[in-house]
């Protein structure tokens, strides 16, 4: 259809944005969960419950899973989290929807903010059809755990949207003062980086301001911004009381709050070359690399950007397209205060500024190839243009959206293009031992060691890789020299008493367990644990009581609920370790072996020769691959045998 008669029809052309978003993901749609998922959804006992709400604002992100402090600060993504799990549980194709279709809404609200700004119609086509199909959206858009820099942009948009629903130049309502301020407040809620949103503002006012003066007009966008500026003050005392840690730099452990730079120039140096190599990225996304720390030989080429950026930010009062390439450099100069002591470049921090970027796109291809006077071959030339980018951006977008769908796709991609990443050499390595490679696992977490020295990460992977070996007592001193580098992670702690319960050590395990217990009591998992360890020392009716603390905190959980079956009946609770493994023939992941104990039940316990017949087939016949599948085949055989004999 041609651009130029869609004007009559903006409602299509919506339609047109939302789809051309929500297509190139698609495919990824059916992934599961990747990365922090595991930790931040599917075993955060917390978003199993709306009551929980109110404390994801008094706390930081990982205190869901027991980690003693951060500096993340993300409220509303786990409150859109438990939402989720309200409505479908903690199944990973919910979330990845819900980050689809937030980012439509991304496009469709930048659609009518150009619109606002005082773009053409065919300069916001253009600008929101080549941010719903940028490469570099992959991460943020396929990846659930990135749902903050979505809600983060969507709110941030929104503010500016509203702002600029009065004249810019008699200034918004009280009302809509307000209004403004409470979707800046909630783009801080959801992430950080809401730093940018007033950056945004005061990009679209200068754009719309009708003052004469080129600096008037940037006057004007500076003090349209300013009071929301002062908001983000407000946010950071809000913040800076729920987490209680000072600053911007995530912790973890007891790592100390540091300034990452030996002095300020070079800490101004750093931020510019991160801004630069971000802006070269979002104009020419071809590098596909992610999880980088940001080390000088990783960014310094984003120094040769930095002019474009400057000379953007001085051109804004004359060009709409320059005005809109320096909301989004200094969106990410911004945020790159933040982002060298956070420990890696990620391209999900491009997001919000990337919609300057395309921004910009729009705006320039539409003054020179659709403006009023434009040639017939000049518009044929935007025709393809658009075409060519789109069609270039989207084969780039598809491939890395489906990385970001898939556990090993993800780090077997990234470990050729990051192999100097300790995230991404981290996670190569533990999918090594996944795949029974624990020996070739072991240089790559030594390496971290060197790359990131103090870490705990390094000796905690070293030591679950020579667990997956059997090595267990070399791999108990390297679980303890994480413990001493973060000694307030439970998870740490669990790892090395799972290492004593291997060796058969259920003292040891038990006591370390509670340890753990005592830093996290809130886990399911750290009293399943407990249980556990009990239950093989032998102590049945202890173990039961932590069992049953755990399913109360997340009362769905296969293992707990398999767990508890099998310590009635070793108590002799017949009748309800009865009911107990009945109640679990409705979930398919343990209806084979409910089968198989009520067969063991009615074999041994409460001796009815028909039922154990009937179980133990229905077991082999849910599980034929079973380990134990010849004895049950025997027993099988010889219960019909019985059972012939008994028949008069």
């Amino acid at each position: 259809m041609n651009l130029a008669r869609r004007s009559a029809h903006p409602r299509w052309l919506a339609i047109a944005v939302a789809l051309l978003a929500i297509a190139p993901y698609l495919p990824s749609l059916g992934g599961g969960f990747v990365f922090d998922d595991q930790l931040q959804i599917a075993e955060n006992d917390l978003i199993l419950s709306l009551r929980n709400l109110p404390l994801f604002f008094g706390a930081d992100v990982w205190a869901a899973i027991g980690v003693p402090y951060s500096s993340y600060y993300r409220p509303l993504m786990y409150t859109t989290f438990a939402i989720e799990t309200a409505l479908a549980g903690p199944v990973p194709w919910i979330f990845r929807t819900t980050n689809v279709f937030l980012h439509a809404g991304v496009c469709l609200a930048m659609l009518a903010l150009m619109r606002r700004a005082g773009g053409s119609l065919i300069a916001a086509a253009i600008g929101a059809a080549l941010f719903a199909v940028h490469p570099m959206h992959a991460e943020v858009v396929a990846w659930p755990s990135a749902r903050p820099d979505l809600l983060m942009a969507l709110f941030a948009v929104c503010a500016a949207i509203v702002y600029l629903g009065a004249p810019v130049e008699r200034g918004p309502s009280f009302g809509r003062f307000l209004a403004v301020g409470a979707l800046i407040m909630l783009s801080l809620f959801a992430k950080e980086s809401g730093v940018a949103a007033p950056v945004l503002l005061g990009a679209v006012v200068l754009m719309r301001s009708e003052r004469t003066i080129p600096f008037g007009r940037i006057g004007h966008g500076l003090s349209a911004s300013l009071p929301y500026v002062a908001l983000v003050a407000v946010f950071l005392g809000i913040r800076g009381l729920a987490i209680r840690v000072p600053g911007m730099p995530p912790l973890v452990g007891n790592d100390p709050l540091r300034f990452p730079f030996p002095n300020w120039s070079d800490a101004i140096l750093h931020v510019l070359a991160i801004a630069g190599r971000y802006l070269g990225s979002m104009l020419v996304p071809i590098e596909a690399s992610f999880f980088r720390v940001p080390s000088w030989e990783h960014v310094a080429w984003g120094l040769s950007v930095v002019p474009l950026g400057l000379a953007a930010v001085l051109a804004s009062p004359w060009s709409r397209a320059a005005a809109w390439l320096a909301f989004g450099f200094l969106a990410i100069g911004v945020q790159s205060t933040g982002i060298p002591s956070a420990g890696y470049l990620s391209q999900r921090y491009a997001y919000l500024p990337s919609l300057g970027v395309c921004a910009a796109l729009g705006e320039a291809i539409a003054a020179l190839c659709f403006a009023t006077a434009a040639s017939p071959v000049r518009r044929r030339a935007g025709y393809a243009a658009v075409a060519v980018l789109l069609v270039a951006w989207t084969a780039l977008l598809v491939p890395r959206s489906l990385e970001w769908a898939d556990e090993k796709t993800l780090w077997r991609a990234a470990f050729p293009r990051d192999d100097d990443s300790p995230a991404v050499l981290t996670n190569y390595a533990y999918l090594l031992v996944d795949e029974g490679r624990a020996a070739e696992a072991i240089p790559l977490f030594r390496r971290v060691d060197t790359l990131e020295p103090g870490s705990w990460a390094a000796p905690h992977g070293e030591a679950n890789a020579l667990v997956a070996l059997g090595r267990f007592r070399e791999a108990i001193p390297l679980y303890r020299k994480g413990i001493e580098r973060a000694p307030m992670i439970p998870q740490l702690r669990q790892a090395l008493a799972a290492a004593y319960e291997d060796l058969g050590d259920y003292e040891q395990a038990r006591k370390v367990y509670l340890e753990a217990l005592e830093l996290f009591p809130e886990s399911s998992l750290s009293h399943g644990m407990v249980g556990t360890v009990l239950a093989k020392a032998g102590s049945d009716a202890e173990a039961l009581g932590y069992i049953d603390t755990a399913l109360r905190i997340r009362p769905d959980d296969p293992r707990l609920l398999a767990n508890r079956a099998i310590l009635l009946a070793r108590l002799g609770r017949l009748d309800e370790a009865i009911a107990a493994n009945e109640q679990m023939l409705d979930e398919p992941l343990l209806a084979a072996e409910a089968e198989y104990n009520l067969a063991i039940l009615y074999d041994r316990y409460r001796p009815d020769p028909a039922r154990a017949l009937a179980h133990y087939e229905a077991a082999l016949r849910r599980r034929p691959d079973r380990t134990n599948a010849g004895e049950v085949r025997a027993r099988i055989e010889a219960l019909h045998k019985d059972l012939e004999r008994s028949t008069p």
